[in-house]
């Protein structure tokens, strides 16, 4: 049939065909979006969003842009979700009982408190170890004597303040080491 009809109503069609193709992805992609702040109102970047399925299904992660801005895309429409925001320093905080429906997306806005959160695990290169079955030695910097001063990096806050802490820089990577003696 497109053969017998002239070029221009078939590009007309197929340009036609395309657009609707193109705005179904474009409403897919903001399913869900929004914004976490703290509690003075600045904008929060790196906080870990995780979508999870009510019903037990699977879960999608994202983090907060540099403005403290996410989005989901692509989660299954018609199916319950429960948001869980969490960053270091911060209580976490869930938001629950959303639904994805088809054209309707969310629009998520999220303050977080501070909070202190006692650590009884060490991340040890891939793995973790409870502190307790440690077998080497292990020191802590108290926050008042980390926040003496001005740093650059978190390896700069520890020099001189934890014994047998050796910090090298290299020249080609600009990340500073830390070698334990």
């Amino acid at each position: 049939m497109l053969r017998k009809t002239n070029p221009q109503k078939r590009n007309l069609l197929i340009f036609a065909l395309l657009t609707a193709g193109l705005t179904q992805l474009h409403a897919q992609q903001q399913q869900v979006k929004g914004a976490v702040q703290n509690e003075k109102g600045e904008f929060l970047p790196g906080v870990s969003v995780k979508a999870i399925q009510v019903n037990g299904g699977s879960s999608v992660i994202t983090s907060t842009n540099s403005q403290g801005l996410f989005h989901f895309q692509n989660l299954v429409e018609h199916v319950g979700y429960q948001f869980v925001f969490s960053a270091v320093g911060f209580q976490s905080d869930t938001l629950s009982g959303y639904v994805i429906e088809a054209r309707k997306p969310l629009s998520l806005n999220v303050k977080l408190q501070r909070g202190l959160v006692k650590l009884d695990e060490v991340v040890i290169g891939y793995g973790r170890v409870s502190r307790k079955d440690l077998t080497s030695s292990i020191t802590s910097v108290k926050a008042e004597d980390a926040n003496v001063g001005v740093f650059t990096s978190p390896a700069q806050m520890l020099q001189g303040k934890v014994a047998g802490l050796t910090i090298s820089t290299n020249n080609s990577n600009p990340m500073p080491r830390l070698l334990l003696a």
